[in-house]
């Protein structure tokens, strides 16, 4: 079919590329997926754990993920990344908003940082909590236009897939003093038992095909997908 056919094919590691026409049904079926994760979990753990982007993509999913029937209070929510300035949070997290509004009110949201003015104190207050959670039920990851995966910017090396942290931290060069990023680390994501990359519109897709024949050490997004497997499902739409 045509690219943006509904079709299927894998791309690195056995990861599974699943076109789709429209990102409402993208945002339906990522929302069964992730709930379907997070119900496997609690039947077999008596707990699960979700992390997730912030991005308009990730708010199309939300609605139907935090309607389906989950046992929330068996659930933590937590960030992908998150921008701290000067030891709080640059604004209230859109997950916990929604969070705060729907049945999922119940899940225990991690915060990624903002208690202390230390970017160093704040990831490892982030990285003890992240590390009870691993390996995550479900990720549910975003790709920017240009390439980024939010929360990695430009230093690879710092979100390499060898370390034992869940969470490390950086700044931009030209960034507000105080300013600075969390962000889960590869390793981290790599865990995952399942994990969703929705890519919506031509910029985003041919991101991730460049990406994905870049350097794995100079590409974090082909790192996780390599390291995933089968577990990564990729969603793709026009927009």
């Amino acid at each position: 079919m045509g690219k943006w056919g509904n079709d299927m094919s894998t791309v690195g590691s056995k990861s599974l590329l699943i076109n789709m026409p429209t990102e409402t049904g993208i945002a339906q079926t990522v929302a069964s997926l992730a709930c379907a994760a997070l119900r496997d979990d609690i039947q077999a753990y008596g707990r699960a754990s979700l992390v997730t982007s912030t991005s308009s993509e990730v708010d199309a999913i939300l609605p139907f993920m935090f309607a389906e029937n989950v046992e929330w209070e068996r659930v933590s929510v937590g960030l992908v990344s998150s921008a701290i300035q000067s030891g709080k949070l640059a604004g209230p997290s859109p997950i916990e908003a929604v969070l705060r509004a729907t049945p999922a009110a119940a899940a225990n949201f991690v915060p990624m940082g903002g208690q202390s003015c230390d970017p160093e104190v704040d990831a490892k207050l982030a990285d003890d909590a992240y590390l009870t959670q691993l390996p995550f039920s479900f990720s549910l990851l975003t790709m920017e236009d240009d390439g980024q995966v939010p929360g990695w910017g430009d230093d690879y090396r710092r979100f390499s897939g060898e370390t034992d942290r869940a969470v490390d931290w950086r700044s931009e060069a030209d960034a507000t003093p105080g300013s600075y990023q969390l962000a889960l680390t590869r390793a981290a994501l790599s865990r995952s038992r399942r994990a969703a990359l929705v890519l919506v519109g031509d910029a985003q897709r041919s991101a991730f095909e460049s990406e994905m024949q870049q350097l794995i050490y100079e590409a974090p997004i082909r790192g996780i997908v390599e390291d995933l497997g089968a577990r990564m499902f990729i969603f793709c739409s026009p927009g």
